[in-house]
């Protein structure tokens, strides 16, 4: 099965465009090379990539040093395991690839698997290539395929963890993973699960069902509906009536009619411009969009907006304006557009929000700051 950019992209929901990109061809190559092949492994796999790369954010440690990382130096005991002998080791052989690598032990032996001399250049273990081909090697030599047929997906955390950290955002991706795949593998969504003798077991419910479409038929469901519904089709209706009598009573007229063009309403048809349903979180952690804190004041409607018009000019192909938006200004907008005097009601609505940043547009922070408990 080749995993394809959708189901990456629903499982993996705050992975950007261009890290699935970049990350997808390698992916699909180290799951081929390392028999990762089924529902069972397949989910797991994803689950487990989706929490320590932080949805593909990251492809190596992030370098402080912490206290943690102090460790990797020598001459600490962390450091003689890792195989860290000189000054300098602990941050050249740091976390690498979706399921880091560390250590200098760790890149001469995952080198020498691999072909490549990844102890004098570990920088490569970063790259999509190196980076999940290293993860597919970790995973098939500690055995985590078959942990993955026995649905033991907790030794499987451990393996990789050395404990239970993050465990249950693991389960979750894991989880979500097995509703996505489940169409493309679907005897295994179906077929009843093993114990660890071998024995069955019955329909395992960590088997994922197949997602149906159970929505509505829409207009077809109505005219069928009229249909059943016409007084032809009736023998008899209720006080003994015929459905010829049915037939001569008066029809409705359908005489409305749409109201008159105006023009004034121009403004609001919409742009021939597709708007996703959904932004992943890495698309503003690319952009820099700047995190907000509104404090302990209900101001979220105006915070978020603020967010959101930091994005756009962010991303905005020609000439990006990196000057953070008012919070304050949209807040209070939403606000006059939202609140009525003698009315037992006080906050706003994105729709406040958006009506104000219509008719008023919004001015630069530095303008019109936010001041944690101050009102205007």
């Amino acid at each position: 099965m080749e995993l394809t950019d959708l189901q990456l992209s629903q499982v993996m929901r705050n992975a950007s465009q261009r890290q699935r990109a970049n990350c997808l061809e390698a992916l699909n190559a180290a799951m081929r090379t390392y028999g990762i092949d089924n529902l069972p492994r397949t989910a797991a796999f994803l689950a487990q990539l989706a929490h320590e790369s932080g949805e593909l954010r990251w492809m190596e440690e992030i370098w402080g040093p912490t206290a943690a990382q102090k460790r990797y130096e020598p001459p600490s005991s962390l450091a003689k395991r890792l195989g860290n002998s000189e000054s300098g080791d602990g941050k050249r052989y740091k976390g690498r690839g979706p399921i880091q690598v560390t250590g200098r032990f760790n890149y001469r032996k995952y080198g020498d698997l691999l072909g490549l001399d990844l102890e004098a250049n570990p920088d490569q273990a970063a790259t999509p290539d190196i980076g999940f081909a290293t993860a597919g090697l970790y995973w098939e030599h500690n055995g985590l395929n078959e942990l993955a047929d026995a649905d033991d997906f907790k030794q499987i955390t451990k393996r990789i963890n050395g404990g239970q950290n993050g465990a249950a955002d693991r389960e979750r991706f894991f989880e979500r993973a097995k509703l996505v795949l489940a169409a493309a593998f679907p005897q295994e969504a179906l077929a009843p699960a093993k114990d660890r003798s071998g024995k069955a077991a019955g329909i395992s419910m960590s088997r994922a069902q197949p997602v149906r479409d159970e929505l509505p038929r829409g207009a077809e469901s109505i005219r069928a509906e009229e249909a059943e519904a016409a007084p032809e089709n009736k023998k008899e209706t209720g006080g003994g009536k015929k459905a010829a009598e049915i037939a001569a009573a008066p029809k409705r007229v359908l005489d409305a009619r749409p109201d008159t063009m105006d023009f004034r309403d121009q403004m609001y048809v919409p742009t021939l411009v597709e708007v996703p349903t959904h932004v992943p979180l890495n698309e503003y952690h690319e952009h820099n969009v700047p995190i907000l804190d509104q404090g302990s004041e209900g101001a979220c409607t105006g915070f978020g907006m603020a967010t959101v018009a930091n994005y756009l000019l962010l991303r905005r192909r020609v000439i990006p304006d990196p000057i953070p938006v008012s919070a304050r200004m949209f807040y209070e907008l939403a606000r006059r557009y939202d609140e009525w005097p003698g009315e037992d009601y006080s906050g706003s609505s994105a729709r406040g929000a958006m009506k104000g940043w219509h008719k008023h547009g919004v001015c630069a922070e530095h303008e019109y700051p936010y001041v944690a408990g101050k009102k205007s």
